[in-house]
C-alpha cells in the first residue's frame, strides 16, 4: 500500500472526526492567513512564515510549519477531503502511519521543550506563568527583564550616591544585604522555578494523558471505520460475485433454453416431414386401394349389367306370353261389359254421340285391358318376389302409370262396368298400401311372426277381392293394417323377448330399490302393472302374485291391491288416452269384430 507523504489532518489543524463544514472552515482560516492578496503585508515568503509562527506554530523547525510553508499544500488536503471516497481512502491508507508517527514523536517533542527552556531559565529569573502560549510568555520576560535593568541601574545610581557619601562600611553592608537579597531572590526563583516545573509536569502528564486517551478513541473509531469500510467492501464484492455468478447462470439457462428450442425445432421438423411422409404413403394407398375398388366396381357392374339384360329380355318373353294369355282371358270375360257399353252408348242422344266420336269404344276397351294387365303383372310381381329393392322399385313405377294413366271423367263414367273396372284398379292400389304397412311391421324373420303375416296379408287379400268385386266398404288404411298385425301377435303371445326381459329387469330394479330405500313405498308399486300395457295375461298374472306376497297375504296386502284397482279403473274412466285400443280381447271376440269389419 502506498503511504501518503503529507497528514492533512495535521495540516488543516483539525481532529480526524471532523465534519465537512469544519473542514471547510478550517481550510478558509488557514488560507486568510496566509494568502498575499487577503493580507498584503505577507507578500514575502518571510513574512508569511512570521505569520503561521504566530499564530499556529511558534517553533520555526517544528514538523508541521515545514509542511505546511505553502498554499498547494493546503489546497491539496482540502481536496483530498471535499470527496468522500478519496478521504475514506486516505483515513484507510495514512491510519497506520499516524498511529507509527505518534509513537515516537511525543518523546522527541518533550526532550526538544526541556532543552529549548534549559537555557533561557538557567540566564533570566523566572517570572510567574498562568498557563500562556511561548510567544506570550517570551513577551511577559522580556518586559520583566527591561524592569529589573531598570530596577538595578536605579539601585546602582542610588549605591554610587550613597557611596559618596557614607564610609565604606556601610559600602560593605550594602553588599552584604544585596549579597542577600540576591540568594534570597535566587533561592525564590529556583523554588519557583521548580513549581513551575512539577506544573509542567502534571500538565504534560495530564496532556499525555488527554492524548493517549483521543488517541485510543481515535485509533477504536479507525478500527470501527476500517471494519465498517472492510464489511461494505466485502459486501460489495460479495453482490459483485453473486451478480456475475447470476448474469453467468442466466446465460448459461439461456444457451441451454435455446439449444433445447433448437433441438425440439429439430425434432419436431423431422416429425412432421416422418408424418407427412407417412400420410403420402397412405395417400398412395389409399388411391391404390380406391383404384382397385373402381375397377372390381367397374366388373361388378358390368356383371349386373349383363345379368339386367338377361333377366330383362326373359322378363320379356314371358310378360309377352302372361299378356297374351290374360288379355284373351279378359277379352272372354270381360264381352258382356263391351256389350252393354255399346248398347249404352247407342242408346246415348245424338249430341253426346257427337261428342264421344272423339275417343271410339274399341280404344277405350284396349285401354282398360292394358291398364289392368300392367296393375296385375305389377301386382303379381310384387307378390311373388317380395324383395325390398324390388318392391319399392315396383311401387315407384305403379305410382308413376296411376299419374300417367289416371282416369278421366268421360261419358262412360255412369255406367256400372266402368264403375266396376275402376274399382278393381283401386282394389289393387289399396292391396299394395295394405302391403307397405304388413312391410314396415315385419322386420324380424320369427316364424309366428311370418305366419301371422301370411294369415294377415290373407285376409288382406280376400277384402280386397270383396271389394274389388264391388263389396260396399273402404280402402284399409296403414294403421288399420298396422293395429291388426300388431294385435295378432299380442293376442297369440309373440311379444319380443328383448321387450320382455327389459320389462322383467326395470320391474325387479325398481321393487329392489324402493324395498331397500323406501319400504313405505311399496304401496304404489301394483300400478305399474296397469301403466304399462301388457298383454299378455301370464305375465300379468305372475306380477299380481308376486307383488300380493311381498305385501303379505293378509287383510292389509289385500285391501292395497283393491285400491290399486279402483285407482286404475278411475285413471282409464278419465284419462285421454286410447285405452281401449289396448285393452285385453279373447280370440273369440277378435275374430268376431274382424268379420265384422270384412262385413
Amino acid at each position: 500500500m502506498n503511504q501518503p507523504q503529507q497528514d492533512h489532518y495535521e495540516i488543516l489543524g483539525i481532529p480526524q472526526s471532523s465534519t465537512k463544514e469544519q473542514i471547510r472552515t478550517a481550510y478558509r482560516k488557514l488560507s486568510l492567513i496566509i494568502h498575499p492578496d487577503k493580507r498584503p503585508a505577507n507578500c514575502s515568503e518571510e513574512s508569511a512564515r512570521v505569520a503561521f509562527q504566530k499564530v499556529f506554530f511558534p517553533s520555526p523547525n517544528s514538523f508541521i510549519f515545514r509542511l505546511i510553508c505553502s498554499n498547494l499544500q493546503l489546497s491539496e488536503a482540502n481536496e483530498v477531503f471535499r470527496n468522500s471516497d478519496r478521504r475514506a481512502v486516505y483515513d484507510i491508507e495514512y491510519s497506520e502511519i499516524r498511529r507509527q508517527r505518534r509513537v515516537y514523536r511525543l518523546p522527541i517533542q518533550t526532550a526538544e521543550h526541556v532543552m529549548k527552556r534549559t537555557n533561557s531559565e538557567f540566564h533570566h529569573p523566572p517570572v510567574s506563568s498562568t498557563g500562556q502560549n511561548d510567544q506570550a510568555r517570551a513577551e511577559s520576560e522580556a518586559r520583566a527583564r527591561q524592569w529589573e535593568r531598570k530596577q538595578r541601574e536605579a539601585r546602582a545610581r542610588a549605591e554610587a550616591e550613597r557611596n559618596e557619601e557614607q564610609p565604606e562600611e556601610e559600602a560593605r553592608q550594602q553588599r552584604q544585604r544585596e549579597h542577600d537579597q540576591a540568594e534570597a531572590r535566587r533561592k525564590e526563583n529556583e523554588s519557583r522555578e521548580q513549581r513551575q516545573r512539577e506544573q509542567q509536569q502534571q500538565q504534560q502528564a495530564q496532556a499525555h494523558g488527554e492524548a493517549k486517551a483521543r488517541r485510543k478513541e481515535r485509533e477504536a473509531r479507525d478500527q470501527r471505520e476500517r471494519r465498517r469500510r472492510e464489511s461494505w467492501a466485502r459486501a460489495e464484492r460479495d453482490a459483485t460475485a453473486r451478480k456475475w455468478e447470476r448474469e453467468q447462470q442466466l446465460a448459461r439457462t439461456k444457451t441451454e433454453a435455446e439449444a433445447r428450442r433448437w433441438k425440439e425445432a429439430a425434432r419436431q421438423q423431422q416429425q412432421r416431414e416422418h408424418q407427412k411422409a407417412e400420410r403420402r404413403r397412405k395417400e398412395e394407398a389409399e388411391v391404390r386401394e380406391w383404384q382397385e375398388r373402381d375397377r372390381q366396381y367397374a366388373r361388378y357392374q358390368a356383371d349386373r349389367e349383363a345379368r339386367r339384360k338377361t333377366e330383362e329380355e326373359a322378363h320379356k318373353q314371358w310378360f309377352q306370353e302372361q299378356s297374351r294369355l290374360r288379355k284373351a282371358e279378359i277379352r272372354q270375360q270381360g264381352a258382356t261389359g263391351i256389350l252393354g257399353l255399346q248398347d249404352l252408348v247407342s242408346r246415348r242422344p245424338i249430341k253426346d254421340r257427337m261428342e264421344c266420336q272423339v275417343v271410339s269404344i274399341q280404344e277405350l276397351i284396349d285401354s282398360i285391358v292394358s291398364a289392368e294387365i300392367t296393375l296385375i303383372e305389377r301386382f303379381n310381381e310384387v307378390i311373388d318376389s317380395f324383395g325390398r329393392a324390388q318392391y319399392w322399385a315396383s311401387i315407384s313405377s305403379l305410382e308413376e302409370y296411376w299419374q300417367r294413366n289416371a282416369w278421366s271423367e268421360t261419358p262412360y263414367s255412369g255406367s256400372l262396368e266402368y264403375q266396376r273396372l275402376k274399382l278393381g284398379c283401386m282394389g289393387y292400389r289399396a292391396e299394395l298400401d295394405f302391403i307397405d304397412s304388413c312391410w314396415e311391421c315385419a322386420q324380424a324373420r320369427s316364424a309366428d311372426r311370418m305366419h301371422n303375416l301370411e294369415m294377415a296379408l290373407t285376409n288382406g287379400r280376400e277384402a280386397v277381392k270383396n271389394r274389388r268385386h264391388g263389396a260396399p266398404s273402404s280402402v284399409p288404411s296403414r294403421w288399420d293394417c298396422g293395429m291388426l298385425y300388431l294385435e295378432s301377435s299380442l293376442d297369440t303371445g309373440c311379444i319380443s323377448e328383448d321387450v320382455e326381459h327389459g320389462i322383467w329387469i326395470t320391474l325387479c330394479f325398481m321393487m329392489l330399490l324402493l324395498f331397500c330405500r323406501f319400504p313405505g313405498l311399496l304401496f304404489y308399486l301394483p300400478l305399474l302393472l296397469f301403466i304399462v300395457p301388457i298383454r299378455v295375461m301370464l305375465i300379468r298374472t305372475l306380477l299380481i302374485i308376486a307383488i300380493a306376497s311381498m305385501f303379505g297375504f293378509n287383510p292389509i296386502g289385500i285391501l292395497r291391491i283393491v285400491i290399486c284397482f279402483v285407482v286404475w279403473s278411475i285413471w282409464k274412466a278419465i284419462s285421454p288416452l286410447p285405452w281401449a285400443q289396448l285393452e285385453w280381447k279373447d280370440e273369440g271376440e277378435e275374430s268376431q269384430s274382424q268379420s265384422q269389419e270384412d262385413i
